[in-house]
């Protein structure tokens, strides 16, 4: 497997105590609950920043955890971890393009249990491939074989992409509504505290964030 040196800036303490709650969070919502989707409103709101800081400290508390950048019109998450790869980057981009393979797109990283399928490329429309079944596969693939997925998508207010791969791959196909935990994030206090709304979800028992 290729491997990702990243560099992850520190936090300040109370946004990672706040992140360390929603960790917490997470870990009691049951053994089922494996594949996490991650939105906002807007950009610049912070979606990223928790995404990849979950997805850090879950590895960091034993679990094998993967992070899927889904972004892919406007990716910054390689340039802000300063991904340093050992040879040619291949990401979600040139999977679901049908140029890398599984095996290709599936990094480790200088985190122990940390795994990244990053966005090396960005994609003027990329709604046709995430609609495809090759992304549905890579997912179920990925939930599989780590603890979590994490998956990092774009604002909703700004494109549907994310509530399109919610509508294709976190819904349960027979169309049946669960109760879930939701994390609304209204400013940076309230990182970690679970929401509790009605959702129609996977028979997973995703969890949207």
């Amino acid at each position: 497997m290729n491997e990702l040196n990243l560099v992850f800036p520190d936090l300040p303490y109370a946004v990672e105590e706040a992140m360390n709650r929603l960790r917490i969070n997470i870990k009691f919502c049951g053994k089922n609950t494996r594949k996490i989707l991650l939105t906002s409103c807007m950009p610049n709101e912070g979606k990223s920043t928790v995404s990849t800081y979950l997805w850090k400290m879950l590895a960091e508390a034993g679990f094998p955890t993967v992070l899927v950048d889904v972004d892919l019109r406007k990716s910054v998450l390689m340039k802000r971890l300063q991904a340093d790869a050992e040879k040619e980057t291949k990401g979600l981009n040139h999977y679901l393009s049908g140029l890398a393979e599984y095996d290709e797109v599936v990094y480790k990283t200088n985190i122990d249990n940390a795994y990244i399928v990053p966005c090396t490329q960005l994609l003027e429309n990329p709604s046709p491939l995430l609609e495809d079944v090759r992304f549905r596969e890579l997912l179920d693939k990925l939930a599989s074989e780590y603890r979590f997925v994490i998956v990092d998508t774009p604002p909703l207010g700004s494109v549907s992409d994310g509530a399109l791969i919610a509508s294709f791959h976190f819904l349960d196909e027979l169309g049946i509504t669960h109760r879930v935990a939701t994390v609304g994030v209204l400013n940076p206090g309230d990182i970690g505290t679970p929401l509790r709304h009605d959702f129609a979800c996977g028979r997973n028992s995703n969890f949207h964030c």
